[in-house]
């Protein structure tokens, strides 16, 4: 998943790159030309271009930062799907259609699948991720957003308590509401279950 998130994100950053060393080299040669209408020495000229320079370095730097978080934000949450004993028995549950009890151990690793899906939102928020990191991740969110038996718990879960606003063990489920509602509308007509694994395999 790593090497597939790694590629994926040094495309996007030399595509971003070529484009603001592209206006840079548009704007200094336009201020080389206009240097004499503008009243600009060599010295100045020059200060331009290295401040230029160091400018666009500082952001490619930044790109490289937020990209290296977000592979491993994406990594982290593949891993805990894939490797986590309990959502993969959960998993294979959902797939055979068996109900989520209280109290149950199906039910604590619903809640932890939730917990991972309500950062996911979380980050989403605060712009920590974007679409491009969001639809590495839609497959596990459309898995539980369109799984019957998930669906049935939430909605009993909502129907047995009273205070919705202020009790802390519903909380998660606003982030799979929103996000499968987005991911649903963005790339649930190409997207299935079994796609997952094959990202996994990259």
């Amino acid at each position: 998943m790593k090497e597939y998130l790694i590629k994926k994100y040094r495309a996007i950053i030399k595509k971003k790159s070529i484009i603001i060393f592209t206006i840079y080299v548009i704007i200094f040669a336009t201020i080389f030309i206009y240097r004499c209408e503008l009243n600009l020495s060599t010295n100045v000229i020059l200060g331009v271009f290295i401040a230029g320079i160091a400018g666009i370095q500082a952001v490619l730097t930044y790109w490289n930062n937020s990209a290296l978080k977000r592979m491993e934000f994406i990594d982290n949450i593949y891993k805990e799907f894939d490797e986590d004993k309990d959502l993969l028995k959960l998993e294979k549950d959902l797939l055979a259609n068996k109900s989520i009890k209280y109290g149950s151990k199906s039910e604590r690793a619903l809640i932890k699948a939730l917990g991972l899906i309500d950062r996911i939102y979380n980050y989403y928020l605060e712009n920590i991720i974007d679409d491009a990191t969001l639809s590495c991740i839609a497959n596990e969110i459309l898995f539980f957003y369109r799984n019957k038996g998930v669906n049935e718990y939430i909605a009993k879960v909502w129907a047995d308590y009273e205070f919705h606003d202020i009790d802390e063990d519903i909380r998660y489920y606003s982030g799979l509401k929103i996000l499968g509602e987005k991911c649903e509308n963005k790339w649930g007509k190409n997207r299935k279950r079994k796609l997952a694994k094959t990202i996994h395999s990259n």
